[in-house]
């Protein structure tokens, strides 16, 4: 939630604007609470929807009820792992094909501290992962986040071996030491999204 501060006293506040000759009158107290007192009420409701409903604070069946709206199942994740659910379902329905978008979406889901893309002509795009958390929901929802018609590469490994000048990369490993990189596991190629 943004920073919105929660006022609590505006009945205090609407006293301390009173000039001198009104502050101690009993009847100008009570008809400043009568007209000040509906405020106080009104924010302390608009705070209350706020922090309920919002995604970083809402809890159980508000949760539900923020994953109806964008049309995501619970399916017995807990509160934590369904507000991560929402989010990339918002990342998903806001994404427009841009690619650092589509680089933060990718490395939040497959929980990855290194997410290549390049680009490729006519139209394809090639993700490298160092994350491990990967399986068909997850290519299916990368396809999602990019361009319809566009070709998906996604190369995954941790320590890859590389060449000189990419500086993630190892020297390749061939031998069973634990020095040096391997080789990426190749998850989906080929077909355009559609």
């Amino acid at each position: 939630m943004t920073d919105i501060t929660h006022i609590t006293d505006y009945f205090e506040r609407a006293q301390d604007r009173l000039i001198s000759q009104f502050k101690e009158k009993p009847n100008i107290n009570l008809l400043l609470s009568v007209m000040v007192q509906p405020l106080q009420e009104f924010e302390n409701v608009l705070i209350e929807v706020l922090r309920d409903r919002w995604i970083d604070t809402a809890q159980g069946v508000q949760l539900d009820g923020l994953g109806k709206i964008l049309g995501v199942e619970r399916q017995g994740m807990t509160d934590d792992q369904y507000r991560d659910a929402l989010r990339l379902q918002i990342g998903i329905n806001t994404s427009t094909g841009i690619a650092s978008v589509i680089i933060d979406i990718v490395g939040i889901i497959t929980q990855s501290t290194l997410v290549e893309m390049s680009e490729y002509f006519p139209a394809c795009i090639d993700i490298y992962v160092n994350g491990d958390n990967i399986n068909d929901y997850i290519v299916i929802t990368i396809k999602r986040i990019i361009a319809a018609g566009v070709c998906l590469i996604l190369r995954v490994g941790k320590d890859a071996f590389g060449f000189f000048g990419d500086p993630t990369a190892k020297g390749f490993n061939d031998v069973g030491y634990d020095a040096g990189g391997g080789m990426v596991d190749l998850i989906e190629t080929g077909e355009q999204n559609h």
